[in-house]
């Protein structure tokens, strides 16, 4: 299935009324879907030294069953306990999500502890368009030379909401104190940092 066609699902399925967070009782399923797809995934916890327990069974199938992803129920505990109640995602479902995943992990600076709302939505949004293409840039070009931090006088310093980019790391511009996430930049913005990136880097080798 399509990236963006999945992140659609994700949103449609997943979210609240208001679209503004991803529902307490998915968020767990979909972290594992995005950074453990092929682990089995514990449905039974026991809690307070064995006084309580969760049963997340129902809660994580609905998840998967609303995705249409394929997945497996086993039990490998040795006398059949509950603590070996575990659901995996089949090759039939890890087929299915494997273009989102990647899309997903390719992005720049994703934090791979967190589900992250802003990123699936831009997934949904642009996954067709140059944004995606300038943010892989823009990470391939960090990869290449590291933090680049813009002098004071430099020129064709960038300029991002009338405040100039002091540095560009693969997750966040810098400007003055504080830092905007690359992924909350428009298209033009990021093209813009990345002309800047290589006019820098070209201006630096020239003085020297």
């Amino acid at each position: 299935m399509k990236a963006e066609n999945f992140a659609k699902l994700i949103i449609e399925e997943c979210l609240t009324k208001k679209g503004d967070s991803i529902k307490s009782t998915n968020v767990e399923m979909l972290y594992h879907i995005i950074n453990h797809s092929n682990d089995k995934r514990r449905t039974f916890k026991w809690f307070n030294r064995g006084k309580s327990c969760r049963d997340t069974y129902i809660k994580d199938s609905n998840v998967l069953k609303k995705l249409n992803i394929d997945y497996h129920i086993d039990n490998d505990a040795p006398k059949g306990g509950k603590e070996g109640d575990y659901i995996i995602i089949t090759e039939k479902g890890l087929r299915r999500i494997k273009p989102f995943l990647k899309e997903y992990h390719s992005y720049v600076g994703i934090n791979k502890q967190d589900v992250s709302l802003g990123l699936i939505r831009h997934i949904a949004n642009t996954s067709t368009s140059e944004h995606i293409s300038y943010l892989k840039k823009i990470k391939n070009f960090i990869g290449e030379c590291g933090l680049l931090a813009f002098e004071h006088g430099y020129n064709k310093q960038p300029i991002y909401n009338n405040q100039k980019i002091w540095g560009v790391s693969y997750t966040h511009i810098h400007v003055k104190d504080r830092k905007i996430n690359l992924i909350d930049l428009s298209e033009n913005t990021l093209k813009q940092v990345y002309n800047s990136l290589q006019d820098y880097v070209k201006y630096v080798k020239e003085s020297v």
